[in-house]
C-alpha cells in the first residue's frame, strides 16, 4: 500500500465516522463480536472478498482489493494459507531456498476493482464491480471453474460477463448509486447490492441500497441488471453472502451487519424479516468482506486482515 493510499484511507475513515447515517442498532441489541484470527500471510494485503468453498473442506477463497494481480488465495478456517505442496514455495513461515507463494493466478483476467466473490457447487464468480466514481462502463463478473487449491497453482477464466445498471445513462452518473461491493448467488442467479455516495464526493456516503439480479449471462454483449428492490436503512454495503442452507442472507456494511430471512416467495430479501447489529468502528475498523462459516456463524473481515465471528443466535430482530 502506497503512502498516498494510506493517507486516502485514513481520510476516508475519518469522514465515514462523522457521516449522518443513523445506522446504530436498536436499543438493547447485543453486539457480540469475537476475534477469530489474523491472516498473517503477507501477499494477502487488503481483503476485499471472502467465501467458503462448497467443493473443498475447510477452504475459504479470498482476494485483494483493486490494483492487485488477478489472483485468489485459499485459506483454512484459522486463516492459514493453502497452496500446492509440491511447489518450491513457502507459506507464512519462511523456508530458505523457496519463494513466497503468490496465490492462485487467474489467467486472462485483470483486477481493476475486485470487490466480492461467491461460489456455487462448481464455479467461482468474482465481481469486478467497484465503481467509486460511478463512471465505469466496463463492469462485470469473472467466471471460472473452482480449482483444487492443493493441486493446481493457476486457472484460466472461463468467461467474463459485462454488466450495466438499467437506470444509469450517464458516466459518471447523475446520482452516484452505481457502485457495488456485494455479490451473492441464489437459486442459480447472481445478485448485487449497491453502495451509495454523495454525488461527486467519493468519500461521503448516503443511506440506502438497491438489490439487483443478473438474469442473463451474455459474453458478447452487455447484460442489463434487473432491479429487485431497495432498502432505506441499509447503508454503505461492503459485502454479502448466502448461508450454506440458503435460508439467510448476510449483508455487511461499514457500521452494520444485517441478516435477512429467505423470502417465502420470490427473491426480495429486503422485504423479509431481518436481524441487525451495529459494528463499533474502533473494534472492527473498516470491514470489507463477509462469509458464512456454517449456518450459524458469520465471518467478517477488515482491510487489516482481521477476521471476526458473529453468531446468528446473538443477533436481535430488527424492527423499524
Amino acid at each position: 500500500m502506497t503512502k498516498y493510499k494510506e493517507l486516502f484511507i485514513s481520510l476516508l475513515f475519518a469522514l465515514s465516522v462523522v457521516l449522518p447515517l443513523s445506522v446504530s442498532a436498536q436499543d438493547g441489541a447485543p453486539t457480540i463480536i469475537k476475534k477469530e484470527f489474523n491472516v498473517t500471510f503477507n501477499p494477502v494485503k487488503e481483503m476485499s472478498g471472502i467465501v467458503k468453498s462448497k467443493r473443498f473442506e475447510d477452504v475459504f477463497w479470498v482476494h485483494n482489493d483493486s490494483g492487485d494481480e488477478p489472483r485468489l488465495f485459499a485459506i483454512d478456517g484459522k486463516g492459514k494459507v493453502i497452496y500446492p505442496s509440491y511447489l518450491s514455495v513457502h507459506g507464512e513461515i519462511y523456508e530458505e531456498g523457496k519463494k513466497e507463494w503468490q496465490g492462485h493466478k487467474i489467467l486472462v483476467s485483470s483486477n481493476y476493482d475486485w470487490e466480492d466473490i461467491t461460489v456455487d457447487e462448481d464455479m467461482i464468480y468474482i465481481s469486478d464491480m467497484g465503481n467509486n466514481g460511478n463512471a465505469r462502463r466496463d463492469l462485470g463478473v469473472y467466471v471460472l471453474f473452482e480449482p483444487n487449491p492443493r493441486a493446481v497453482p493457476a486457472t484460466r477464466m472461463l468467461k467474463y460477463l459485462p454488466i450495466r445498471y438499467p437506470e444509469q445513462k450517464k458516466f459518471p452518473a447523475e446520482k452516484w448509486h452505481y457502485d457495488s461491493e456485494a455479490l451473492f448467488n441464489y437459486r442459480g442467479k447472481l445478485y448485487f447490492i449497491t453502495k451509495h455516495r454523495v454525488t461527486g464526493k467519493i468519500s461521503e456516503f448516503e443511506k440506502g441500497a438497491v438489490l439487483y439480479r443478473l438474469d442473463t449471462q451474455y459474453t458478447d454483449k452487455v447484460n442489463v441488471l434487473t432491479r429487485v428492490d431497495t432498502h432505506s436503512e441499509v447503508a454503505v454495503v461492503t459485502g454479502a453472502d448466502l448461508s450454506p442452507d440458503g435460508s439467510k442472507l448476510a449483508v455487511l456494511c461499514y457500521r452494520q451487519l444485517w441478516v435477512f430471512d429467505k423470502p417465502r416467495r420470490g427473491d426480495n430479501f429486503f422485504a423479509s424479516s431481518a436481524r441487525m447489529i451495529s459494528l463499533d468502528f474502533k473494534e472492527t475498523a473498516r470491514v470489507e468482506a463477509v462469509a458464512w462459516a456454517d449456518d450459524e456463524t458469520i465471518f467478517i473481515a477488515n482491510e487489516g486482515r482481521e477476521v471476526f465471528s458473529v453468531l446468528l443466535k446473538d443477533m436481535s430482530a430488527y424492527t423499524n
